[in-house]
């Protein structure tokens, strides 16, 4: 039979004609006008021969058919008679998982190896807009025992639980399944031990969702064994189900064992000679270094107890030196003091100013550098001065020459350098205003200007121990006037630690020559109880009465001068504070302002 546009035949013989617009298409009905070839044999090879295309959604059709010969009802004839029936439309299209199929993943070890290896697997279905009714199901085919879980949180990816506020990656029977806090599923079937997976859809189960409930089941793998499952998903009608689709977790054969090779690293144990360089060594417990023994990189002190008579800082290899280099590697954790079973490090954590609540001391194993941490600021220290003598000081901390020295029993103490909590950093902020900087033998930061070339003045400043957490700043070099003293302008370092945070950490000024100003200090008549704080600030007294100075960063030469004596030059009032200051002449030719605060 043909259907052409107006003309229906059956076989080669046209029997009427499809009215122009019920057509049967589109929701339409069927209306066809017979002509006189239209005989009952060729209407039921018509009615017989007639198809319906189902829509995409499921459900029942009801249909009237009506037939009229036209030829009235005489003779107790019927002139049209009619018949009804019913279509159920029922979608056979299941659901298809694609990107998964095949899947191999190769390990060595044992642990978490997400399903879907490439985290691609894509669900499809023509015929269905959601999966309520339908389910997801994991069979493990190999029937060996591991867990699956999932990897999303509360709220955010794919995760299981009671309610989304504690859903979390552990997948358990009667726990709902959310995607991005929306609720798809509940888990029929919790994955555990060796049970198999299932997950029963709700109406929000969407191809889409269900394809993100894939790539997010991970597999935990207790042991090296190959383990397969058939991946089934149904879309909720009755002809649903798919094909399985194989994962496999293939174990492979250890790598072969390899033999350690241990470097053997010399150790110093008896009489080192003037002026040697010492590098990547241990110093022995029975080492003796003369004291102008170079230090180089890689120097490393192990022992129960330092040596008598032994000064780990020694002559350092260059001044300044580079900042990245280790100088010296004095591990706190070894070193054991005499009167007691605690190594410096924890010695050091029960004195007074390393005790305070929340705060952290470590040390890092490669840079040596001792790191000072609370919830309020963090801060790096070099224990540069390590050493063992004779001591009548108290255990405590004291702070002088801008350096802090840690004593804690009666032979042994520690000097700390603090250091820049981020020196690459201030390296370029520095290079930014044409200023590039080093660090000498004590950890002061010599800055010079490079654009002028003039080798005749430097800047030098000592970091501040502390960096001070200040996250509503930018990082940055930052200079200020200082309220005391007057017109003294006063630098700082805004960095962001490793976590984010962001620090403040000041850069103070010290004197060219601390030993010798103190020594010149010293011999003025009524002058006593000189020490330069760690924030840069000299204090002292004179006839009992106390007072305060601090020295310019700038430091100009002038050319060294006849004797060895410090000249104290009065400048008048140089910063407007109502106090008179002085120019500092050391007897190498540096020249340096001391702002006398009121």
């Amino acid at each position: 039979m043909t259907l052409l546009r107006r003309s229906c035949a059956v076989g080669a013989t046209s029997i009427g004609t499809v009215h122009a617009s019920n057509d049967g298409q589109v929701g339409n009905d069927l209306e066809i006008a017979f002509n006189a070839s239209a005989t009952s044999a060729e209407i039921q090879t018509l009615l017989r021969s007639l198809t319906y295309s189902a829509p995409s959604s499921a459900g029942a059709r009801g249909f009237t058919v009506t037939t009229n010969d036209a030829d009235g009802t005489a003779n107790s004839g019927t002139e049209e008679a009619s018949a009804s029936f019913t279509l159920n439309i029922n979608p056979t299209n299941p659901p298809v998982v694609s990107n998964l199929g095949g899947d191999s993943s190769s390990v060595t070890a044992a642990g978490n190896l997400a399903l879907d290896k490439s985290g691609n697997a894509v669900v499809t279905d023509p015929d269905s807009a959601d999966f309520s009714g339908g389910n997801l199901t994991v069979t493990r085919t190999t029937g060996l025992s591991g867990n699956f879980s999932l990897t999303g949180t509360a709220g955010t990816g794919v995760s299981s639980g009671t309610a989304v506020g504690v859903a979390d990656a552990v997948i358990a029977a009667g726990d709902s399944i959310f995607v991005d806090g929306l609720e798809i599923g509940t888990v029929t079937t919790d994955g555990q031990g060796t049970n198999d997976l299932l997950i029963a859809f709700s109406a929000s189960a969407t191809a889409a969702n269900s394809s993100t409930l894939i790539q997010a089941l991970l597999y935990a793998l207790p042991a090296v064994s190959t383990h397969t499952f058939d991946v089934t998903i149904s879309d909720g009608a009755a002809t649903s189900s798919i094909s399985a689709v194989s994962v496999a977790f293939v174990a492979l054969p250890p790598p072969p064992p390899s033999i350690p090779v241990t470097p053997v690293t010399p150790i110093i144990d008896g009489k080192v000679p003037a002026f040697t360089r010492l590098k990547n060594v241990i110093i022995g417990e029975n080492a003796v270094l003369d004291p102008t023994v170079k230090l180089g990189a890689g120097v490393t002190f192990r022992g129960s107890n330092i040596p008598p008579g032994i000064n780990l800082t020694g002559i350092f290899e260059s001044a300044p030196f580079a900042l990245q280099e280790n100088i010296l590697c004095v591990d706190l954790d070894t070193i054991i003091f005499e009167d007691s079973s605690k190594s410096l490090l924890d010695s050091m954590g029960e004195l007074e100013a390393f005790t305070q609540d929340g705060i952290k001391l470590a040390q890092d194993s490669l840079s040596c550098e001792l790191n000072i941490t609370s919830d309020e600021f963090r801060t790096k220290s070099l224990p540069f001065n390590v050493f063992q003598a004779e001591n009548t000081e108290n255990s405590g901390v004291s702070v002088n020459g801008g350096i802090t020295r840690i004593i804690n029993g009666n032979r042994q103490n520690i000097v700390l350098y603090p250091l820049v909590y981020d020196a690459p950093f201030l390296a370029g902020e520095l290079e930014k205003l044409d200023f590039e900087f080093a660090m000498n033998e004590q950890a002061i930061y010599v800055l010079s200007e490079t654009a002028t070339g003039n080798s005749d003045a430097r800047f030098l400043v000592r970091p501040d121990p502390l960096a001070i957490i200040s996250n509503d700043l930018q990082p940055g070099l930052y200079t200020y006037t200082m309220e005391s003293p007057a017109g003294v302008n006063g630098v700082y370092l805004v960095v962001e630690d490793d976590d984010g945070t962001i620090l403040r950490q000041e850069l103070n000024s010290v004197p060219a020559d601390w030993a010798a100003l103190s020594n010149a200090l010293e011999g003025v008549s009524g002058i006593e109880n000189i020490q330069l704080t760690q924030k840069g600030v000299i204090e002292f007294s004179i006839d009992g009465a106390s007072f305060r100075a601090m020295m310019d960063f700038k430091v100009g030469n002038s050319g060294p001068s006849a004797n060895d004596d410090i000249l104290f030059e009065q400048l008048g009032d140089m910063n407007g504070d109502g106090v008179d200051d002085y120019l500092v002449h050391f007897p190498n030719g540096d020249e340096q302002v001391l702002y006398i605060l009121p």
